[in-house]
């Protein structure tokens, strides 16, 4: 049955993707994890870009209708830019560019991660989340695959992602991207829940956000930045 339902997702997640090129593309959210100059990584995870790469990156946004993720439903032709898990090297590497070139920019925090080995402290949270340019958005608590959870585990953990972080930065928290994202990662029955918490759900369909729209306001698409995407930016 697990190995059904993972086809089944797979196929889902295939097929969102080529309805999105049939449809209008209203814009685009970019996905970020890792930006460091371990070359190594950045050949082989998909994750991972150097900090090089990462600067062509944010100069070629800076030339585009580059907007702040939650105005999405109000824009036409956009990119927006986010970053999952916010690792330490976020703060080193790219935090100092998005402010020196003005981008918008969200970073959808697992409260488990903060203050862990190699992510943002509470401390840094704090500050990157008083900048003009940052939305600060929920990546969960347990960073936890939410079709292993019940209905009422899945809501625990989007209630408290959400209360946790809204305490720290003393501002509303809005949005949520699912841990691993991916339409089976997700759980199908859990994805409705977001909306009982959040205004804006995202996973990892790497899709446009279309007219009409392909997926719902519970799961929207995210385009992952890999090494690949950086070498076709012109």
């Amino acid at each position: 049955m697990s190995l059904i339902r993972k086809v089944t997702c797979k196929l889902s997640h295939i097929y969102y993707e080529r309805l999105s090129i049939k449809r209008h593309a209203v814009g685009k959210v970019l996905m970020l994890h890792w930006v460091d100059d371990n070359a190594k990584e950045s050949e082989i995870s998909p994750y991972h870009i150097s900090t090089e790469g990462c600067r062509k990156l944010l100069k070629w946004l800076n030339g585009q209708n580059t907007i702040r993720l939650e105005n999405w439903e109000q824009e036409k032709d956009f990119y927006a830019l986010s970053i999952d898990d916010v690792p330490e090297n976020f703060y080193h590497n790219v935090y100092p560019l998005l402010k020196e070139m003005e981008i918008p920019f969200t970073i959808f925090v697992n409260t488990t991660l903060l203050d862990g080995r190699g992510y943002i402290t509470v401390d840094q949270l704090k500050e990157i989340a008083r900048c003009p340019l940052c939305t600060v958005g929920s990546h969960g608590v347990s960073h936890s695959l939410y079709y292993k959870m019940s209905a009422n585990e899945a809501l625990k953990d989007l209630q408290k992602s959400k209360k946790i972080l809204e305490t720290i930065i003393d501002c509303p928290v809005e949005m949520y991207a699912f841990p691993y994202g991916s339409y089976y990662a997700c759980g199908y029955q859990n994805k409705f829940l977001v909306m009982k918490v959040y205004k804006y759900g995202f996973g990892t369909i790497g899709a446009p956000i279309t007219f009409p729209n392909t997926l719902p306001n519970y799961y929207l698409p995210r385009i992952n930045v890999d090494c690949e995407f950086i070498k076709n930016i012109k």
